[in-house]
């Protein structure tokens, strides 16, 4: 049984819900996805940053029209 609070749906993964609703109503670990390394030729993580990098990377790609597949699991 999937915990409906933790889930993320389609609506999420537009780049104004990355960009205002990222950890108030939820956010995607760097982990979870499966990423071409064709992606980050344009994208290099930021050095200067203690936090927040994965966010910056997922703004990066969805402003680029980046498509995404959202997939649950049940």
């Amino acid at each position: 049984m999937v915990n409906q609070s933790w889930s993320i749906n389609q609506d999420c993964l537009e780049y104004n819900q990355i960009l205002y609703g990222w950890d108030f109503r939820f956010n995607i670990p760097i982990h979870c996805g499966l990423l071409s390394s064709a992606l980050f030729l344009d994208f290099r993580f930021p050095t200067d940053l203690k936090a927040k990098e994965d966010w910056l990377m997922w703004l990066f790609f969805f402003k680029k029209m980046f498509m995404q597949f959202l997939l649950m699991k049940y």
